[in-house]
C-alpha cells in the first residue's frame, strides 16, 4: 500500500476539499 494511493483516496473523498489535497 503506497501513500500515493492514500492521497488519491483522500482526493476522491468528501474530505479532500478541506484537507487541501
Amino acid at each position: 500500500f503506497s501513500p500515493s494511493i492514500l492521497l488519491l483516496a483522500l482526493h476522491s473523498s468528501p474530505f479532500g476539499g478541506w484537507l487541501g489535497c
